[in-house]
């Protein structure tokens, strides 16, 4: 019975202080009348820090109204200022000897490091925070042809790193801390850092502007976290060179480009030296300018419709020796798929081990730069097809004969241009005009029938060619300065009337 008596009083005793004070502990809202209290008048009682992130922080305060201690709890952890713990006193190792300035701009706000004011050294580790505000941005010329720094480490709070923040100084690595927050990197921020090595470049990039590492020599080592979201950086140009590329620490020869990627931009891996061979998946949908330099010499596909329903602007690679492989295959001779309309720009261009290519009649545009640049000693083209692109055979230095339908009434400038085997090609009578380059450095065409129908001839036509005789139609209205320069071996020429 006893028993019972005080645990009903503990309870009362307990009920009577929910009743008053609203519960106590963190957060309680309750006055002295029985409302709720807001705790306005209260006073530290006592304070705990910890530095462990594991644990927890508190501040105790007596409120004054209902008369009762309220703690407050906030995660652990060091809380650096100037690069020293305010609670423990921990350094951590960061630079003495920076100025700062308070940076709002786009939503960001908080310190940017501006300079260097008697700072003596060559590694700079830039402090997470100034004045319990984190640093959040580096400023325009900050570091501006500090010729002593040799590398800097970037906390993760930093978001943007401005125009010439690092212009023509002596940095040679740079670094960004793990769970970097950097989104933007401007216009010179790295120019003429001719001894810049190493690179990271944080995953949560998303622009990188034109220019931001001008007249930099090619670095050793670009270190991504991201592969995909490299590939999504907006922005980025031909500037940022290096030797070697690496993926979350993994060196970079064979580039397999992620399921999620569905368009390569411009420049997106250009001059990244390390880059030998690419996979490319069935659903890549278009294909910048200069993606890959001339390293990349071997571009894998496992289907050919897909491949050829790709939108390139220019050819995959430059490389001298492409190799195209299918199913891990490489093709030297291809066959278009029945359905296809167009074989597209680029499609095929530089991949030198093709020598052969068959086209079904459901194709009616030959794109530019097609077959550019293959091996091909054969083709036969369709009479569906309609036009053939700028320069859409150029340097397909096996080719000896081309024969095109009637049903072609276009072929674009410097089609056949650079064919140096070429003896024999025809011009349908639906021509009208001999486009500029058409068949220029045609070294061994001998001769060439220009139908009656075409009415221009236009620069280069001919250049270099090996004619021997040509006949100008009277339909021909003009004929370009250059159409035939260089055709030393030009023993006749006849000329229409001319009223």
């Amino acid at each position: 019975m006893k028993k019972i008596s005080i645990i009903l009083l503990t309870l009362l005793t307990l009920i009577v202080a929910l009743t008053a004070c609203g519960g106590g502990g963190q957060g309680n809202n309750n006055d002295s009348g029985g409302g709720i209290c807001y705790h306005t008048n209260k006073y530290k009682n006592s304070e705990y820090y910890t530095c462990n992130p594991n644990e927890q922080s508190c501040i105790s305060y007596w409120c004054n109204d209902c008369n009762q201690n309220i703690d407050e709890y906030f995660p652990g952890g060091h809380t650096f200022v100037n690069g020293i713990c305010s609670e423990c006193g921990y350094e951590d190792g960061t630079t003495e000897g920076l100025e700062f300035d308070y940076y709002s701009d786009n939503g960001i706000h908080g310190y940017a490091v501006t300079g260097i004011n008697g700072f003596v050294g060559s590694d700079i580790i830039i402090p997470s925070s100034y004045n319990e505000y984190d640093v959040v941005a580096i400023s325009q010329s900050a570091f501006l042809s500090a010729h002593d720094i040799k590398s800097v480490t970037v906390p993760s709070t930093v978001r943007i790193i401005e125009s010439d923040a690092f212009s023509g100084s002596g940095i040679e690595v740079l670094r960004f801390e793990e769970d970097s927050m950097l989104e933007t990197i401007r216009y010179g921020a790295f120019s003429h850092c001719n001894s810049l090595t190493d690179v990271t470049i944080p995953k949560s990039v998303t622009y990188i502007e034109s220019g931001a590492f001008d007249f930099t020599h090619r670095i050793k080592n670009l270190y991504v976290e991201d592969l995909a979201a490299w590939i999504n950086i907006e922005g980025k140009e031909d500037t940022l060179r290096a030797d070697n590329f690496y993926v979350d620490s993994q060196l970079i020869t064979n580039l397999v480009i992620p399921e999620s990627i569905t368009v390569i931009p411009t420049y997106a891996f250009y001059e990244l030296g390390s880059i030998n061979s690419v996979t490319l998946h069935d659903g890549i949908t278009a294909f910048g300018s200069s993606v890959f330099s001339d390293t990349v010499s071997k571009v894998y596909i496992s289907d050919l419709t897909a491949f050829l329903n790709i939108d390139f602007e220019k050819s995959i690679t430059s490389s001298a020796e492409a190799e195209l492989y299918l199913s891990n295959t490489p093709v030297t001779e291809v066959v278009i798929p029945d359905g296809i309309s167009e074989i597209k720009s680029y499609a095929f261009s530089n991949f030198n081990k093709i020598k052969s290519i068959a086209i079904p009649t459901s194709v009616t545009a030959i794109g530019d730069s097609a077959f550019s640049g293959t091996a091909i000693t054969e083709i036969t083209i369709p009479n569906s097809v309609t036009s053939i692109g700028s320069y859409a055979f150029a340097n397909c230095t096996s080719l000896p004969e081309v024969i095109i339908p009637e049903s072609v009434t276009t072929i674009e400038a410097g089609a056949f241009s650079g064919c140096t085997a070429l003896t024999k090609i025809n011009i349908p009578s639906a021509v009208t005009r001999i486009a500029i380059n058409t068949f220029k450095q045609c070294s061994s065409l001998t001769e060439i029938e220009i139908p009656d129908g075409v009415t221009a001839i236009d620069g280069n036509a001919f250049q270099n060619s090996a004619l021997k005789s040509i006949v100008i139609p009277d339909s021909v209205e003009s004929i370009a300065k250059g159409a035939f320069q260089g055709c030393s071996a030009l023993e006749s020429i006849t000329l229409p009337f001319i009223g």
